[in-house]
């Protein structure tokens, strides 16, 4: 019974159908003929709520599997697929609310999907984790309605499941998908052109070992009376 009780919720309209039979009620102080009305209303809501109840219990129910990724790539939007069938002999509305890692600090994520009668149907979303660690999934939850809408019932599945974060590795296959392609000017990378010997000329100085002889400037060596060279810089041009 506790358990039948924990899974069992209701829609909002048969609030919104309590309010008016409360209202029709009231009202029935002073018009009579809404009393046997208000009476009415309330057995039907009666009615439809164990009808409703019979449905969703009595069939065999819903199955759901959540996949994740052997490892998520950190600041990069990581594909989650959720699996549904639908048991039951007829069309189910859903709402599945997924408890995603604690470090993602997002309760209030919600996917609505309607399953035909004995079918399946495929869904994904996308996380982006911003730093690197060990993501624990918490339980699958999704909330079941027939087409009356009265009561849901919820069905938990893949409770504690762990992803690994990892280095973007997704953007450094992008790139290097690009080098192999030889596009790399198409993600915005430049080749620049560097010059190795110029006669971009930048200054005198002293000989050393190991400098060019033919930089030699014999002109600065007689008037200094020390071996002098021409030294020069890289023209650089992009």
């Amino acid at each position: 019974m506790i358990r039948f009780l924990k899974s069992l919720y209701l829609h909002q309209r048969v609030f919104y159908a309590l309010f008016s039979i409360s209202a029709l009620f009231l009202l029935s102080y002073w018009i009579r003929p809404l009393y046997a009305i208000a009476w009415l209303a309330f057995f039907a809501v009666i009615v439809l709520f164990l009808l409703d109840c019979i449905a969703l219990y009595k069939g065999r129910g819903i199955d759901a599997e959540r996949i994740l990724p052997e490892k998520f790539s950190n600041s990069d939007d990581n594909p989650v697929i959720l699996l549904l069938w639908n048991r039951f002999g007829f069309t189910i509305h859903t709402s599945i609310i997924d408890e995603l890692p604690i470090q993602f600090q997002k309760r209030d994520f919600e996917k609505k999907i309607r399953v035909s009668a004995q079918d399946k149907t495929i869904t994904e979303y996308a996380v982006r984790p911003v730093e690197r660690g060990e993501y624990r999934f918490g339980h699958l939850n999704i909330y079941v309605s027939t087409p009356l809408r009265i009561v849901k019932r919820r069905f938990t599945f893949n409770n504690a499941q762990m992803v690994k974060v990892y280095p973007s590795y997704i953007q450094m296959k992008a790139y290097d998908f690009l080098a192999k392609d030889n596009r790399l000017a198409l993600a915005g990378l430049k080749k620049i052109r560097r010059i190795g010997h110029t006669m971009e000329f930048e200054q005198i100085k002293d000989y050393i070992l190991g400098d060019d002889v033919r930089t030699i400037n014999w002109k600065a060596t007689a008037k200094r009376g020390n071996l002098m060279v021409n030294q020069f810089q890289d023209e650089k041009a992009q």
